[in-house]
C-alpha cells in the first residue's frame, strides 16, 4: 500500500502536466482549424489570387505544429529553476549576508550547470539553501512556478539527489543504502549496480545486496562508497540532480564512472555540478561562476574561456598550461 502510494504521489504532478497540455492542444488545434476555414471562404470569395491562396493553406498545414511548439516550450519555462534575489544569513548573525549576496540566475529545465569560484565564493551556500538546510533571509529560490519556502521539506528533498563530496553510506546493507525506502524490486538494484560497475563486486559477496555496510562505509574504498551515492541517484531518477565535488578524492575510474552516469542517466534532469576540477565542467551547457557570494559570470564553457579576462578562465590557467589546454579542447569539442 505504501508503495502504491508513493507511486501516486510521484506521478500524480506528470499526470497533471499531460492532462493540462491536452487541454492546451485541443484549444490550439481548433484556433488553428478555425483559421484555415476562415482562409478557405475568403480564398472562394475570390478576394486574393490562386497563388497567394496556395502559399496561404501552404503555411496554414503546419500551423498547428508550430502554435503547439510555442505553447509548449513556453510551458516549459514554468518548470525552470530561478534563484532571485537570493540573501542568506545565519539567524546568529542577521545583520551580515553569508556568500550569498542578492544573487539572481535563472536555469531551464533540463539544463547542466557547472558551479564555481575560489573557496568561500559561496558554491556550497547555494546548495544548502536549495534544500533548505538555511532558509533565506531575502529573496526565493523558485522550481516549477513555485517558491521553495512554500513546499514542505520532505516534498522538496525527495525530488533533489544529492552526490555529496564526502560519500554517505549508513550502517545496514547495500540493499538499504541504495533503497532507503525499500520500494525497488532487486532487478532494478542490480541495474543500477551494472550501471555504476558495482555488480561483479556485490554478486561476488556472499550476502549479495544483503551484505553489510558498516557505520560510514569502512568496510569499503572512498571510490566504491561514492559510486554507491551515485547508485542511490541513479535508482530514483530525480528532477535535479546536484553534484557537489563528487570526485574530489576519487581515482579516475570512478571519476569516469560519474561522468558517464551524468551524462547519460541524467540527461533529462537539470544537474547542478559544484566543480573541484575544471575538466568535469568544461561539456556543460553553462557555467556559473561566484565571487564572494555574487554572480560573477554565467556563459557557456567556450565562451568564458575565449575571453582573457574571464574569471573562469583564470581559473583554467591555474591549472597549468597542459591542462588548460585540455579543459579549452573539451569546452569546444562539445560544440562540433
Amino acid at each position: 500500500m505504501r508503495q502504491q502510494e508513493l507511486m501516486d504521489r510521484s506521478n500524480s504532478p506528470e499526470y497533471f502536466q499531460l492532462t493540462a497540455l491536452s487541454w492546451v492542444q485541443l484549444r490550439v488545434e481548433a484556433l488553428a482549424h478555425i483559421s484555415v476555414l476562415a482562409l478557405s471562404l475568403i480564398a472562394t470569395g475570390g478576394t486574393i489570387s490562386e497563388s497567394l491562396a496556395g502559399i496561404a493553406f501552404t503555411n496554414s498545414i503546419v500551423l498547428t505544429d508550430w502554435l503547439n511548439m510555442v505553447l509548449t516550450a513556453t510551458a516549459q519555462l514554468e518548470a525552470d529553476i530561478s534563484i532571485e534575489n537570493l540573501q542568506v544569513r545565519y539567524a546568529s548573525r542577521p545583520g551580515y549576508a553569508v556568500h550569498t549576496r542578492d544573487l539572481t540566475v535563472k536555469i531551464r529545465r533540463g539544463e547542466k550547470i557547472g558551479i564555481v569560484g575560489r573557496s568561500g565564493s559561496g558554491k556550497s551556500t547555494l546548495l544548502v539553501a536549495l534544500c533548505r538546510l538555511l532558509e533565506p533571509h531575502s529573496g526565493r529560490i523558485v522550481i516549477d512556478g513555485e517558491g521553495i519556502t512554500r513546499i514542505g521539506t520532505r516534498a522538496l528533498r525527495s525530488r533533489i539527489q544529492i552526490i555529496p563530496q564526502e560519500p554517505i553510506l549508513f550502517s545496514g546493507t547495500i540493499r538499504s543504502n541504495l533503497d532507503p525506502e525499500g520500494v525497488f524490486p532487486d532487478c532494478e538494484i542490480w541495474r543500477v549496480l551494472e550501471m555504476i560497475g558495482l555488480k561483479k563486486y556485490v554478486s561476488d559477496l556472499t550476502e549479495k545486496l544483503d551484505s553489510e555496510v558498516s557505520e560510514n562505509g569502512s568496510n569499503f574504498s572512498v571510490g566504491q562508497r561514492q559510486l554507491l551515492c551515485l547508485g542511490r541517484a541513479v535508482i530514483v531518477r530525480p528532477r535535479i540532480l546536484v553534484i557537489d565535488e563528487a570526485t574530489a578524492s576519487v581515482d579516475g575510474a570512478a571519476d569516469r564512472t560519474i561522468q558517464a552516469c551524468r551524462k547519460s542517466h541524467f540527461k533529462d534532469a537539470t544537474v547542478l555540478c559544484i566543480a573541484h576540477r575544471l575538466n568535469t565542467i568544461a561539456d556543460m551547457d553553462r557555467v556559473l561562476v561566484l565571487a564572494d557570494g555574487e554572480l560573477a559570470e554565467l556563459n557557456s564553457p567556450a565562451a568564458l574561456l575565449s575571453r582573457p579576462d574571464s574569471l573562469f578562465n583564470e581559473l583554467a590557467e591555474a591549472t597549468g598550461p597542459a591542462n588548460a589546454a585540455l579543459i579549452r579542447e573539451i569546452a569546444t569539442s562539445r560544440w562540433r
